[in-house]
């Protein structure tokens, strides 16, 4: 039978579950945005056997590709309804590891307030929280690693490295994260120096894995050209150019207008607790000064980076309510009043916020919703009714990201599923530029692919760059008008072969 601590506990938990599952409904039925497509298409290749970076080129660790895939598993389709609900699963989790780690530092009072901001703002639009990226599901691997390290029990403490080290297959910049926390874990040990190794290689272990993976699969050359290659020269770009500052500002703006309460309060609480001797308090600052160098350690500082922020927000937020709370003079109901005021205000004011950003992006987007795309939904029906008059028709797509081979559920018969490796600098977005100094020998090897395999189909999307396009690639575009027949519409050109 239940006690009555235990009830408190389980209504409690339930009831963060409820208001994080309330925030986060409204998004469930949201289609996939730009990074969201790529994931799920590399989730479609390994759905059919195909291997890490064989066929296709893109520049994540497999972290994010086998939660796709894990979603394709176990609802049948990699579908934006199936990848939202197994998001739902990992964000309800840490709403509940994050409770249970504030509370037993922090105590039961800062526990709740701290896991009820972090239940909303952790699928929030300002951190682009309500979408399946990378760092939410980092978060919730990294939460995971501290909720076993603060175990008494020794071997879930043993396996807290090597779950914090999962978190680096997700977002490696986090490095950061988990070398303060392996530092807690030395430090903790009775005999560090003995242990500091072991723990290092528990932390290394998943990437360690990953690595001998890509080898023995004879992928190796392709993982370390896109992961790190890429990776060095997109952070070159956005240190070296006008991006690094200007994005920032960008984002800060956007960040504040979408959810100003959330960060100005977190941010009430660091300044508050500043100078606080308490040294769980410290320790807390430590993550913070973390989550901001894997930040900054980015460069382009796009909002759902800042996700490795709301943690620790969070919980100076709650902080600082709790704080408040605590306050025991006359004038204490007035500020309670005042305070339960504030957060009223606040929250009916997000959320308005947030029905206005549904309205806005989600309702008007039936078909896909590229953030930085203009008038590209436009015909997108139209060209996968085409294809799927053929579905065993063999396919190409000439388009800035893999969205009809996801939509048509389709294999491409090139290793380039999008074109941006096939271009030169002047024709590519600020974040591709500077991306692909080999475009030459891409041409060379899509137009090897396309001679030996013929596709059936071949689709291209025409932006406002197109002729400049043709230019810069004419072979591409002459192979097509001298063995295809094309239909051409506004913003496509579909291709056949003749029969």
């Amino acid at each position: 039978m239940l006690n009555l601590k235990t009830l408190v506990l389980f209504l409690v938990i339930v009831g963060l579950l409820l208001v994080h599952i309330l925030t986060q409904l409204p998004y469930l039925t949201q289609v996939f945005n730009f990074d969201e497509i790529d994931y799920a298409y590399q989730a479609l290749l390994l759905l059919e056997g195909k291997g890490f970076y064989s066929i296709s080129f893109h520049d994540r660790l497999p972290g994010i590709y086998l939660v796709y895939t894990l979603a394709g598993l176990i609802f049948r389709e990699v579908s934006p309804i199936a990848i939202r609900f197994l998001t739902l699963f990992f964000t309800s989790s840490a709403v509940i590891i994050f409770f249970l780690i504030t509370s037993k530092i922090f105590g039961k009072v800062v526990g709740f307030l701290s896991a009820f901001f972090f239940a909303i703002f952790i699928v929030d639009p300002s951190v682009q929280g309500h979408t399946a990226n990378t760092e939410t599901f980092a978060v919730a691997f990294f939460l995971f690693g501290i909720w076993l390290f603060i175990q008494k029990n020794k071997f879930l403490a043993s396996i807290a490295p090597f779950v914090t080290g999962i978190t680096i297959l997700f977002r490696p910049t986090m490095i950061f994260l988990v070398f303060l926390l392996s530092f807690l874990l030395y430090k903790q040990d009775k005999k560090p120096t003995s242990r500091f190794i072991i723990t290092a290689v528990k932390i290394a272990t998943p990437l360690i894995l990953t690595i001998f993976y890509m080898t023995f699969s004879g992928n190796i050359s392709q993982f370390l050209e896109w992961t790190v290659e890429r990776n060095a020269n997109h952070m070159r770009i956005a240190y070296l150019g006008k991006y690094f500052i200007g994005n920032a500002s960008f984002t800060f703006q956007n960040m504040i207008m979408d959810s100003c309460f959330f960060w100005l309060f977190g941010l009430l609480g660091v300044i508050f607790f500043a100078f606080s001797k308490d040294l769980k308090i410290k320790t807390a600052y430590f993550f913070l000064y973390a989550s901001i160098a894997s930040i900054l350690f980015s460069g382009w500082f796009f909002q759902h980076y800042f996700i490795e922020l709301v943690p620790v927000f969070s919980l100076f937020a709650g902080l600082l309510y709790a704080k408040i709370i605590s306050f025991q003079n006359r004038f204490r109901p007035i500020i309670l009043s005042l305070l339960f005021t504030a957060f009223l205000i606040g929250m009916v004011g997000h959320f308005i916020d947030q029905s206005a950003y549904l309205n806005d992006r989600l309702i008007k987007r039936k078909v896909v919703q590229p953030e930085d795309q203009k008038n590209t939904d436009i015909g997108y029906p139209q060209v996968l009714n085409e294809i799927q008059k053929n579905p065993d028709a063999s396919i190409f797509v000439w388009d800035d990201i893999p969205r009809i081979y996801v939509l048509a559920k389709k294999i491409p018969v090139s290793y380039f599923s999008y074109k941006e490796p096939l271009l030169p600098n002047n024709l590519l977005p600020p974040t591709f530029n500077g991306y692909f100094p080999k475009y030459k020998i891409y041409q060379k090897q899509l137009m090897d692919e396309l001679r030996k395999k013929f596709p059936e189909i071949v689709v291209v999307r025409k932006d406002d760059n197109f002729e400049e396009e043709k230019k810069a690639f004419p072979e591409f575009f002459q192979f097509l008008s001298n063995f295809y027949s094309g239909d051409e519409s506004k913003f496509f050109i579909f291709y056949r072969k003749p029969i």
